[in-house]
């Protein structure tokens, strides 16, 4: 996604790998592709300017989302490669597990580690070990109680002898990670990094001010790209 909401809620940029870019920054398509303020980009954008050009050589500026036809990120395999190896808990939140390449990336984790979906309705059931049965059933509560986790009666057994590495944890994503900080004892720092993002300073040191123009030049440059 290009919404740059794990920004906006503090992550540091060194620890994403935004696959199909984002709108937090804008460089010109033409070297030496300069980089730009997402806040100038806002201000071109508000004085009606559909193509954006860096005032220094004239190259079109778009902002650093993957367009269609163009390829993925330089370092996303380089990522991948290392990445995936080490990985001893693999979460998947919020996704349909359908868009290639990067739903077959569940499977790039060692046969002995455990792979967590945490999501409203199962999703990736030709790639995660999940029991068909066991899915389509925790389907129909969550969809009976509308999403609310409740003390996790919603949650999908998996502990079969045909599964023992994937689990759903299944409803409204933000209950279930609520609920997960909880059990791990992190709910009095989720709550106060979510203080902290209110009207101060956010958890990556990002000011509001240009967590503002961030998202209003996502609003506006969506609204202008069409999407």
């Amino acid at each position: 996604n290009i919404d740059g909401l794990e920004r906006l809620a503090g992550v540091p940029p060194e620890l994403l790998m935004e696959c199909h870019g984002t709108f937090a920054t804008a460089h010109a398509i033409d070297p030496p592709n300069k980089e730009f303020d997402i806040g100038w980009y806002r201000e071109q954008l508000q004085a009606g300017s559909t193509q954006i050009r860096c005032p220094e050589t004239g190259s079109l500026v778009k902002p650093d989302i993957v367009f269609f036809g163009e390829s993925l990120p330089a370092n996303f395999g380089q990522m991948v490669n290392e990445d995936f190896p080490e990985c001893d808990l693999l979460i998947i939140i919020g996704t349909s597990l359908t868009v290639q390449p990067f739903a077959g990336l569940v499977r790039y984790v060692k046969p002995q580690v455990r792979r967590v979906l945490v999501n409203m309705f199962p999703a990736g059931e030709t790639l995660l070990d999940f029991k068909k049965a066991a899915v389509d059933a925790a389907s129909e509560k969550t969809e009976k109680k509308d999403g609310d986790l409740g003390e996790g009666e919603d949650s999908v057994d998996l502990s079969l002898p045909a599964n023992r590495r994937d689990f759903a944890l299944l409803g409204d994503c933000q209950h279930s990670i609520h609920r997960l900080a909880r059990l791990a004892g992190w709910d009095a720092e989720l709550a106060g990094i979510a203080e902290g993002l209110r009207g101060k300073t956010g958890a990556a040191g990002a000011a509001p001010d240009a967590a503002d123009a961030l998202a209003e030049a996502l609003a506006m440059g969506m609204d202008k790209l069409g999407l």
